[in-house]
C-alpha cells in the first residue's frame, strides 16, 4: 500500500481530531491535563500484544521509546497551550504545516542522514508554502497579533521540535524492530510517562470526575476523539515506517484541507462553539493554500525514471553528410561496420535522394546501405519525412520547392508510402522514425510543424505496417517532450552538451544526468510508461559553420577529445538503454583528412 494513501487517511482523521481539540481545550480541560490523558489512552496499544508478532525491546529500543513518548507528551502540551490562545485555523497550520516539516527536515538530515530527491524537495516546498499561506493572519487577527504573540510562537516552536523528534525517534525504533512492536513500545512508553506525571498533576478521583461528573458530555467526546486519534496515529506511524519522516510530516498540509472544510461547516453551523473568523478573503487565501498543497501532492507522486542502463550503442549515419565531406557513402558505411563494429544504425530516407524527379523513385543508395548492414545482422531505425537529420533539417526535392503547402503534404505522404512499402518486410528495419524533432520549430530552415499533418504521417505508417514501433523525437534540452511522447510508441530524445548560438557563442548545458531522468519521470507520470531512447548523442562539434568551412583549431577547441569521452560517460550515467552517437562522418574525416584518429579509435572501443 502506498504510504501517501495511508498518510492521506490519517490526515483526514486528524482533521476531525483537531476540530474536537479546539472545542475541548480551555473549555473543559487544561492543556497539561489533556496531554496527559491522551498519553494515558495511547497506552491501550499494549492490548494488541497477544494478537500480533510482538518483539520485546532491548535496552536501546526501550530508551528510544521513552524519549519518543516524552517528546509526544511534551509536544502535545505545548501545542495545546498555543491552541488555548488562538484560532485552530492559525495554530494548526503553523505547527503541523510549517514548523514541524522544517524541524523534521533538519533532524532527519543530521540524525538519519536522509536526502530528498529533486521531486521530493519540490513537493516539500509546495506543501510547506501551503502551510505558510494557511497561517497568514487576516485583518480580523490584527488585534490579536498586537497582543502577546511572542509566547504563542514559543509554544508552537517547542511543540514542533518535540513532535518532530518523536517521528525521528520512531524511525530509529522501526529500524531496530518491526512496525507493530515499535508502535506498541512507543505508545506504552508514553503511557508510563503520562501516568508518572499525572501523580504530580492530579489524582485518580479527578481523572474519574472528568468522565462521570457533570462533564459527561466531555467524557463521551473525549473517548470518541481518542479512538479517531489512536487510529490516525497508527496509520501515521505506519506511513513513517514505509517512507521518509520528512515527507510524511510535509504531507500534513492535507489535514488542513479537510480541517478547513470541517471548520467552515462548524463555524457557520455552530459559530459559538469555535468562534473562528472566516471571511471571504480568509477563505480565498486558504483555497490558494489548498492548491499549493495539491501541487505538492503531484510532486510527491512524481518519480524520476530510473533507466535500465546504457547497453546498446549505435550511431546515426547520414549519406547526405558523408557526401558533403567528399566520401563515398557506401565505402564509408563499410568502414564504420567493419572497423568500428557498429551493428545498430539510424538511417535516413532522404526525400530528395529517393524522389529526385516527380514520380521517379530511386532506392539504389538506401538499398545499398541497408544491404551492407544486413550482412552483419545489424538493426536499423529508418527515419522518413521532410524534417530529417542534418542541416538544413528539412530536405525536399527541388522540383517541389515552390509548390503549395497542401501539395507538398500530399507528395510527402506518397513518398512515405513508397518507403514503407519497400522496407516493411525487411527484417533489418525494426522501427520507423517519423520526422525528426518535429516540435523544435525554431531550429533549422523549416516551416512550422503542423501537428495534424504529423498525425496523418503517423497514421499512414501504422496503417501500412502495424508491427513496428514508431519513434517520435524531441530535443533533450530544449523540447518539452509531451507532444512527441504522446504520439510515439518509443520516444527518442537528443543529448547535446556543448552548443553554439548567436547570443552566447559556445555554451555548455549545466544539466546533470538526473535532468533527463526527472524529465522522463514527469512524462511517464502524465502519459504512462514507454521506452525512451537516445537517438542523438553529441559526438562531434556544434559549429557556427560547417566543419569544412571552420578552422581545425576552432573545431578542437569547441569539441576536444575529452568532451567526446565525457559525453559518452554522461549518456551512461543517464542510463537510457539505446544510445545512437552523432558524428561518425566527422570522426572519419578527422582521421583521414586531418590525421587526428583519437575520436575514431575511442569509438572503436565503445562499439
Amino acid at each position: 500500500m502506498s504510504w501517501i494513501f495511508v498518510a492521506f487517511i490519517s490526515h483526514f482523521l486528524f482533521a476531525v481530531v483537531f476540530a474536537i481539540d479546539k472545542i475541548l481545550v480551555g473549555r473543559y480541560i487544561s492543556p497539561i491535563q489533556y496531554a496527559l490523558i491522551i498519553g494515558f489512552f495511547e497506552g491501550l496499544a499494549v492490548l494488541l500484544i497477544p494478537f500480533v508478532n510482538f518483539l520485546f525491546p532491548n535496552f536501546y529500543v526501550f530508551l528510544l521509546s521513552l524519549l519518543a513518548g516524552a517528546s509526544f507528551i511534551f509536544g502535545l502540551y505545548f501545542y495545546f497551550k498555543a491552541l488555548e490562545h488562538r484560532e485552530a485555523t492559525w495554530i494548526t497550520p503553523m505547527v503541523f504545516g510549517i514548523f514541524m516539516p522544517i524541524a523534521s527536515f533538519g533532524l532527519n538530515y543530521f540524525i538519519l542522514g536522509e536526502r530528498l530527491s529533486v521531486f521530493q524537495i519540490a513537493a516539500f516546498i509546495f506543501l510547506v508554502s501551503g502551510g505558510v499561506i494557511l497561517s497568514l493572519p487576516g485583518k480580523s487577527d490584527k488585534s490579536v497579533l498586537q497582543k502577546s504573540i511572542f509566547p504563542i510562537f514559543i509554544f508552537m516552536i517547542i511543540a514542533s521540535l518535540f513532535l518532530s523528534s518523536e517521528f525521528t525517534l520512531l524511525k530509529l525504533i522501526f529500524q531496530k524492530t518491526n512496525f507493530i512492536s515499535g508502535y506498541i513500545i512507543s505508545r506504552f512508553s508514553g503511557f508510563l510517562l503520562a501516568l508518572a506525571a499525572s501523580l504530580f498533576i492530579f489524582n485518580k478521583e479527578k481523572i474519574i470526575a472528568l468522565f462521570f461528573s457533570d462533564k459527561k458530555q466531555f467524557g463521551k467526546i473525549l473517548i470518541f476523539k481518542q479512538i479517531l486519534s489512536g487510529l490516525g496515529n497508527f496509520l501515521l506511524f505506519y506511513a513513517v515506517w514505509l517512507a521518509s519522516p520528512t515527507l510524511v510530516n510535509a504531507t500534513g498540509g492535507f489535514r488542513f484541507i479537510f480541517f478547513l472544510i470541517i471548520i467552515i461547516f462548524l463555524s457557520y453551523k455552530f459559530p459559538k462553539i469555535l468562534e473562528e473568523k472566516l471571511g471571504f478573503k480568509n477563505i480565498f487565501k486558504k483555497i490558494i493554500a489548498v492548491l499549493l498543497v495539491g501541487a505538492g501532492l503531484i510532486f510527491l507522486f512524481f518519480q524520476p525514471f530510473i533507466p535500465p542502463g546504457a547497453k546498446i550503442w549505435g550511431l546515426t549515419y547520414s549519406s547526405f553528410y558523408a557526401r558533403q565531406f567528399g566520401f563515398d557513402e557506401i565505402k564509408l558505411l563499410k568502414k564504420i561496420i567493419d572497423d568500428l563494429g557498429v551493428k545498430e544504425f539510424r538511417l535516413i530516407a532522404y526525400w530528395p535522394e529517393i524522389e529526385p524527379k516527380k514520380d521517379s523513385y530511386d532506392f539504389f543508395l538506401l538499398d545499398s546501405e541497408i544491404k551492407e548492414i544486413e550482412k552483419t545482422v545489424g538493426k536499423i531505425i529508418l527515419t522518413l519525412g521532410m524534417r530529417v537529420p542534418r542541416w538544413p533539417e528539412c530536405h525536399i526535392p527541388k522540383w517541389i520547392e515552390n509548390e503549395s503547402k497542401n501539395y507538398k503534404e500530399e507528395r510527402i505522404l506518397r513518398y512515405i508510402s513508397q518507403v514503407v512499402a519497400r522496407y516493411k518486410n525487411n527484417a533489418a528495419v525494426w522501427a520507423w522514425q517519423v520526422e525528426n524533432e518535429p516540435f523544435l520549430g525554431h531550429f533549422g530552415e523549416c516551416p512550422k510543424t503542423d501537428p495534424l499533418f504529423l498525425d496523418k504521417e503517423i497514421r499512414l505508417v501504422k496503417l501500412m505496417d502495424n508491427t513496428r514501433p514508431i519513434i517520435i523525437s524531441d530535443s533533450g534540452e530544449l523540447g518539452r517532450w509531451h507532444k512527441a511522447y504522446q504520439r510515439s510508441d518509443i520516444f527518442g530524445t537528443t543529448m547535446y552538451r556543448v552548443i553554439w548560438n548567436k547570443y552566447t557563442g559556445y555554451f555548455t548545458y549545466p544539466l546533470n544526468p538526473s535532468f533527463f531522468q526527472n524529465k522522463a519521470g514527469i512524462l511517464r507520470f502524465f502519459f504512462g510508461p514507454k521506452e525512451i531512447i537516445n537517438v542523438e548523442l553529441q559526438a562531434e562539434p556544434w559549429l557556427q559553420k560547417r566543419p569544412w568551412e571552420t578552422p581545425l583549431v576552432e573545431q578542437i577547441k569547441a569539441f576536444p577529445f575529452s568532451q567526446f569521452k565525457e559525453n559518452i560517460e554522461y549518456a551512461k550515467n543517464v542510463g537510457f538503454e539505446k544510445n545512437y552517437l552523432w558524428g561518425a562522418e566527422w570522426w572519419y574525416w578527422m582521421k583521414e583528412k586531418n590525421n587526428i584518429p583519437e575520436f575514431w579509435e575511442e569509438a572503436k572501443k565503445l562499439f
